[in-house]
């Protein structure tokens, strides 16, 4: 009976993916990281070529705490503790809870594969081709020399550490001592060692092969053709993946075709296997198989090669590009909607993300709910939550915006004819207070329209992005939208609306901003597509202080005199020499008119600007800078131009530059 059991589990259908609705939960800007997370609950922890190890929370991305060594990071490691080491041949072991140095260790050679975590302590390899182990408390507990360059980073199991080395040889030390326990001459190792049960599975050129764990013999050997990239494994099945872009399932026992499945073209691959799914990264993007059949279940294109795909308990990590991804299921956020709306967002044509708008029952009316993301650079999340009337009237509002670790959060009320409005971020608290009447969000405004059959010419308003009271004129008229009638609506100045009749939206267009918002089913809402209109600066990395106005580095392969004036920094290091100039806007900042006037780059006075100026100098001065950033954001690429510098002229004219 318990072998019917087993069989029973081993054969048993995996959920199926196709019920539930995936999509890009959040992304974040990282530096590529070069190794797979740990991760434990709802935490990852993951370290960048830049030398950062960040404890990340899954839900949002947002970091917990960050820890910054300055050198390449190769890790992390898990175990009651997160270990990293780094090139310049430290080992560190860091407080999971709070990222604190709990010890350091200077190892021999540099530290360029992850640790590894295992009973009864944790293994690191170096490039000098030092193999330690330590204990949690990091006290050495031994080390010994490898007499060839390893290939990876070592691999625990069944009590033995296991170092594929350039020389062919594939070696296996005792954990308790450090003593050689065998030598497996299998060739160049290309993937893995990977830990299945009583043998190793490991990648060797075109061959896939199986060790026994106890002697390091060969227990079988299949060519597979072009090169293994990476290996994985379940309870009876070994999976490999090649570079020639196909997923093959062999049988445990005897190497045995099972399954293969191509995955993509040609290119580095890599493999985990997690709950009877294989999660495969590659040079277009990362990929779910079953684990049983082979067949793809989902697949993202991320625009750069995926270097690693990690399965966690919210979804599938993907690294690419120097951003991390974390896609998984999509989780409602409403209950029991009275109605809701699924639109795709477009910039230019191009899909930059979605909208979801929704409202539920209250006592006293509606709760009426938007929840915006933005994936064009970054990812960015707005939302609001309003609290209105039956005619969507507004009473209380609470939103924030979210991007990486920034967030600025908003509050709003609307009692006895005030508006009082609050924003928080950083540090920084302010409030306004404005005599109004009834207000609706903006969000809702179509939804209000429709309770009075569109009736209504002018409507005072509250605009949650800028938080503040504006009257809004609408004008209406029967339409068609794809050969379906509905009604156009033009709100305010150059915004069209085509609305069904019960306030359903079907289409926002915005000439000036080029920003299209347009109905759509739900998963196609979701759907995630690779930006293809990147900005110069990821939105989600911090930027210097505004007062700084202008940075040079320069290098010179021998140290040099120069006078200095105090804007100077200099460096020097093995006989070159790097000075940093820097020049500032002082801290009074009353009379900054000498700053703005015109200059060589920046012509204020020609008439081509002057003539663009004047048609966008209409309204107070807040709203002349933002048609001038909407104007800038609409008609100029940014685009880094490292062979010329153009002038604001230049830049006007191309229509592009920075």
């Amino acid at each position: 009976m318990l072998l019917f059991a087993l069989i029973s589990l081993l054969l048993a259908e995996v959920p199926s993916l196709a019920d539930e609705i995936w999509t890009l939960l959040w992304r974040r800007w990282m530096g590529t990281p070069l190794w797979p997370p740990a991760a434990s609950g709802d935490t990852a922890f993951v370290a960048s070529a830049g030398g950062e190890v960040y404890a990340l929370k899954l839900k949002e991305g947002v970091a917990i705490w960050k820890f910054k060594a300055g050198r390449m990071m190769a890790g992390p490691a898990l175990e009651g503790m997160v270990y990293v080491g780094d090139v310049g041949g430290n080992l560190y072991g860091l407080e999971g809870t709070s990222g604190k140095v709990l010890w350091v260790r200077s190892l021999w050679g540099e530290v360029r594969f992850p640790p590894a975590c295992g009973s009864p302590g944790t293994y690191v390899v170096t490039g000098a081709g030092i193999l330690y182990a330590f204990d949690r408390k990091g006290n050495e507990r031994w080390r010994v020399r490898i007499p060839s360059i390893p290939l990876s980073g070592p691999a625990v199991a069944g009590g033995l550490v296991l170092v594929p080395c350039s020389d062919g040889g594939l070696r296996a030390y005792d954990a308790e001592d450090g003593r050689l326990a065998w030598i497996s001459d299998v060739g160049k190792v290309t993937a893995g060692p990977s830990s299945a049960g009583d043998l190793v599975l490991a990648g060797c050129g075109g061959y896939a092969k199986a060790l026994r764990l106890g002697d390091g013999g060969v227990a079988w050997s299949r060519f597979l053709g072009g090169r293994v990239t990476g290996t994985t494994s379940s309870a009876v099945e070994a999976f490999f993946v090649t570079s020639a872009g196909w997923a093959y399932c062999l049988d445990m026992a005897d190497g045995r075709p099972v399954w293969k499945e191509k995955v993509g073209p040609s290119g580095d691959y890599g493999i985990t296997a997690s709950g009877g799914r294989l999660y495969i990264s590659g040079p277009e993007g990362a990929t779910i198989l079953s684990s049983r059949r082979g067949e793809i279940l989902r697949g993202w294109s991320t625009g750069e090669p995926a270097r690693w795909a990690q399965p966690v308990s919210r979804g599938v990590l993907v690294s690419a590009g120097g951003f991390l991804y974390l896609f998984g299921p999509f989780t409602p956020r409403s209950h029991n909607p009275v109605w809701q709306e699924w639109a795709e967002v477009r910039y230019k044509g191009v899909k930059v993300g979605y909208r979801h708008a929704w409202a539920e029952e209250d006592s006293t009316g509606f709760v009426v709910s938007t929840d915006e993301v933005n994936w064009q650079n970054g990812f960015r999340r707005t939302s609001f939550r309003a609290l209105t009337d039956s005619s969507y009237m507004l009473g209380e509002l609470e939103g924030e915006y979210r991007e990486a670790d920034q967030l600025l959060t908003v509050e709003a009320k609307v009692d006895s004819g005030l508006l009082i409005a609050e924003r928080r971020g950083p540090e920084v608290v302010l409030r306004d207070t404005f005599e109004v009447g009834p207000l609706v969000p903006s969000f809702a405004l179509i939804r209000h329209l429709a309770v009075d059959s569109f009736s209504d010419s002018a409507v005072r308003v509250l605009d949650v992005r800028r938080l503040v009271p504006v009257e809004e004129r609408i004008f209406s008229g029967p339409d068609t939208l794809d050969g379906v009638g509905c009604l156009r609506l033009e709100v305010g100045d150059g915004l069209t609306v085509w609305a069904e009749g019960s306030g359903r939206t079907l289409r926002v267009w915005s000439p000036s901003l080029k920003e299209e918002i347009r109905s759509v089913p739900q998963e196609e809402a979701l759907a995630w597509e690779p930006p293809e209109i990147p900005l110069t600066v990821p939105l989600d990395v911090e930027l210097p202080p505004f007062r700084k106005v202008g940075e040079l580095t320069l290098r010179f392969p021998y140290p040099v005199e120069l006078p200095s004036n105090g804007r100077q920094k200099v460096q020097r290091a093995k006989g070159c020499m790097e000075v940093k100039l820097t020049q500032s806007l002082p801290e009074d900042t009353t009379s900054p008119r000498r700053y703005l006037g015109p200059t060589v780059f920046l012509q204020t006075e020609h008439p081509e600007i002057l003539k663009l100026a004047e048609k966008l100098s209409e309204g107070d001065p807040e709203e002349r800078a933002r048609r001038a950033l909407d104007w800038v954001y609409s008609h100029i690429r940014p685009e880094e131009t490292a062979a010329k510098f153009l002038t604001a002229l230049e830049v006007l004219r191309e229509g592009r530059g920075t």
